[in-house]
């Protein structure tokens, strides 16, 4: 893990993702879905940039899709606050290691957030849960392959939450895996940094990295607002937090190569009991493909 970044170690951080972008430039003709690109006017596209100095100059960026959570309600244009594509529905993904499913009333936008809530009130999913909680998905409404994403995002801190930033195949459950956990906390009451996985299927076997957590390790990431983000190139899944690299994944033949939707949720594990109105904020959502031409 990193715990300051020297001169060198930016360098070679520098010239890494400017290989995995020459990469990917060749292949940014695929934009996600073409009714999903930045709409004219709505921002100054030119402003929003990568974060990360590594990654914002190296290369010329095309923005295809933001949400800055501006105003009183989520643009439902660009979310679903249930899973599933034409048929909605607030199951949890682990269904026997959750106690919250998911509801429309748990998700608001709020002070230029987007705010997912555990509540501590009973909600159906495939049975009765003990709580309920938010979840946003692009999946019925974007996809890419390929690119560079940025959430700025503050998880709460509380027995058994279990909030994550993650990507499935589009579209939503046609097959799994996939899936690329850009951040995930077990369990915010005693773990503070978040932690890494890439899951994948070999065969009819599903495989995973493992869980690898990132960040300063002396420091708690829990409560605060944080930037994470990930690099996704053919031969690449690179994920950073605050503009510092994390772990890499590079086995080309095993990262996906479809188009992928975007989840934020805050789970609850099971057994655990907190009290309700933990929230989880979003601040911003940003994906951009390389400038080809």
């Amino acid at each position: 893990m990193i715990k300051s970044e020297s001169p060198i170690l930016a360098r070679a951080v520098a010239a890494t993702v400017l290989c995995a972008v020459l990469a990917l430039a060749l292949f940014a003709a695929d934009r996600g879905r073409a009714a999903n690109r930045v709409a004219a006017g709505e921002v100054d596209a030119a402003s929003l940039v990568p974060r990360n100095p590594a990654v914002s100059q190296a290369a010329d960026w095309n923005l295809i899709f933001h949400d800055e959570f501006n105003g009183s309600f989520l643009n439902t244009r660009k979310w679903s606050r249930l899973r599933g594509d034409r048929h909605k529905y607030g199951s949890p993904f682990n269904r026997s290691l959750e106690s919250a499913a998911y509801s429309i009333r748990n998700v608001t936008q709020n002070r230029g957030s987007a705010v997912l809530t555990l509540k501590r009130r009973p909600a159906k999913g495939y049975r009765r849960f003990p709580y309920s909680s938010g979840m946003i998905q692009s999946g019925p409404k974007f996809a890419f392959r390929y690119g560079y994403v940025e959430a700025r995002v503050k998880v709460p801190r509380c027995s058994g939450c279990w909030p994550a930033f993650w990507l499935l195949e589009d579209p939503p459950d046609s097959s799994w895996p996939p899936e690329i956990d850009v951040f995930e906390f077990f369990d915010t009451a005693k773990e503070k940094r978040p932690h890494f996985n890439f899951h994948w299927k070999q065969g009819s076997r599903r495989r995973q990295t493992g869980i690898k957590p990132y960040g300063e390790p002396r420091r708690s990431y829990v409560g605060s607002w944080h930037t994470y983000a990930m690099l996704w190139t053919p031969e690449t899944i690179q994920v950073f937090i605050d503009n510092q690299p994390g772990p890499t994944y590079n086995n080309a033949a095993r990262i996906p190569h479809k188009a992928s939707y975007l989840i934020f949720n805050l789970a609850l594990q099971r057994g655990n009991r907190p009290r309700s109105g933990r929230k989880m904020l979003i601040d911003f959502v940003r994906v951009w493909q390389p400038a080809t031409g």
